[in-house]
């Protein structure tokens, strides 16, 4: 019998808007759950002149990181390391999720005021390819769209659309009735 031990890591990255004065808040992976929960009770969902919400910054940031002076959308912004992703050996891990759980579209796919319309597609491209490349033999992958209102529709189904496209599992998870719009908060009773 061959012996084992499970490591559940996570990682979380808060993002809002370009213009927004803290654009990304991120922790990288750790076992420490108590630590994750720390951090979530300060991230607060502030800001924003518009519905959408940067989205690609957010994928960007986690697969590729973004260093000092880059300028998206018009707006630098300051250095956000890559997560590590690569902590262990890939015959080691034996499943990874990504979760993304948003109220809000991503600029580009809304019909809401967007004063910042992407509409790049191959940044879209080299990001989930850069997803794709976190799979292996021994490693199975999939993305959670969790879906916290009706203004991700559009947003999930580009996602969906190229995890398709590079192979990348998806899953769909509707958490509207647990959100609460006027609050900005999620029921921390829901089981996913």
């Amino acid at each position: 019998d061959k012996e084992f031990s499970l490591v559940f890591e996570v990682a979380v990255i808060g993002y809002r808007d370009f213009n927004d004065t803290v654009h990304f808040e991120t922790h990288d992976f750790t076992t420490n759950i108590a630590d994750i929960e720390k951090f979530l009770d300060t991230v607060s969902a502030v800001g924003g002149d518009d519905e959408p919400e940067d989205v690609k910054g957010a994928f960007i940031h986690a697969f590729e990181g973004i260093d000092l002076g880059v300028n998206l959308g018009g707006q630098y912004n300051s250095c956000a390391p890559v997560l590590n992703w690569n902590k262990y050996n890939t015959d080691q891990i034996a499943n990874r999720s990504i979760m993304w759980l948003a109220d809000a579209p991503a600029h580009g796919n809304s019909t809401l005021n967007d004063t910042f319309p992407d509409t790049n597609e191959s940044e879209w491209n080299d990001i989930f390819s850069s997803i794709a490349a976190l799979k292996s033999e021994s490693t199975d992958l999939k993305l959670h769209l969790m879906q916290l209102t009706d203004k991700t529709i559009k947003t999930n189904a580009m996602l969906k659309t190229h995890a398709d496209i590079v192979g990348v599992k998806c899953e769909e998870v509707n958490l509207t009735q647990f959100f609460d719009r006027h609050t900005n908060t999620l029921d921390r009773k829901t089981h996913v």
